[in-house]
């Protein structure tokens, strides 16, 4: 594995995203005021304030779009993935739910969904991962591509471990290029989380 994330994930109920991204300074955007520009307008300077490590600068512009047109679901699936960044994460997968209601059925979307879902639902979590490599298996977040199929993998292998699935979770495993774990072996289901988090430090590293 050549992958090199700086964000670790030790369970899937610990998922956090933050430190996927630097963080930003506590300065605006260049050329925008949310209170101003048109909705379209405040969903760009959301994302590119969001890939700037600018979060709160990004909620504003997100949350500034969603007041201008309330049936978009994009500025929700933005607002989703900044909350992610901070603390109140078990709070976040009620903005992908807007997102996904609202019709917006991008990958983006399920993916943020599968994180938030993991302080939240586990079963969730694993059906929007599953959503999101049944569209695209090789899957990166399109504003922040260091987040890919892997932590997608590595989720559900956490998520299923953490139901007692140990069977489902082994195979991610093997999806992941791991090590599987013997399931005739007394210790499988240490070995299995060994492997798992063994996995996790390699993805993130």
């Amino acid at each position: 594995m050549d992958k090199k994330v700086p964000m670790k994930l030790s369970t899937c109920v610990a998922v956090l995203v933050v430190g996927l991204i630097g963080c930003g300074d506590d300065g605006g955007v260049a050329g925008g005021n949310s209170t101003s520009l048109p909705p379209k307008d405040d969903l760009a300077l959301g994302w590119q304030a969001f890939e700037s490590g600018d979060y709160q600068i990004a909620l504003t512009f997100f949350e500034s779009a969603i007041t201008e047109d309330p049936s978009a679901g994009e500025p929700w699936c933005g607002k989703g993935w900044t909350c992610l960044q901070g603390q109140e994460v078990r709070n976040c997968w009620g903005d992908f739910q807007e997102a996904l209601i609202k019709q917006y059925e991008h990958s983006d979307a399920w993916a943020g969904k599968a994180v938030a879902e993991c302080h939240h639902n586990l079963a969730e979590a694993i059906r929007a991962a599953e959503e999101v490599l049944s569209r695209e298996p090789r899957y990166a977040f399109s504003h922040l591509p260091e987040f890919d199929w892997m932590d997608l993998r590595l989720i559900m292998a956490q998520a299923h471990f953490s139901r007692s699935e140990y069977s489902e979770a082994n195979a991610q495993v093997d999806s992941l290029g791991g090590n599987p774990a013997d399931p005739l072996d007394d210790s499988f289901v240490e070995d299995l989380m060994i492997e798992i988090e063994r996995l996790g430090n390699l993805i993130r590293h």
